[in-house]
């Protein structure tokens, strides 16, 4: 769950998608390849049970 949480954290981004400068983002077209991703990473957070 960790890596998730992290993805969520730090990876996804609202800036322009670059294949190599910046693969997590979101802007021009950046949704296409990391909204889905983004949905199952938020999906693993929120199944782990609380500490």
């Amino acid at each position: 769950m960790s890596q998730a949480a992290d993805r969520l954290d730090a990876f996804y981004n609202p800036n322009d998608y670059d294949p190599t400068a910046n693969p997590g983002g979101m802007a021009a077209g950046g949704h296409r390849e990391n909204y889905i991703p983004s949905l199952r990473d938020q999906a693993t957070v929120y199944r782990a049970p609380c500490p």
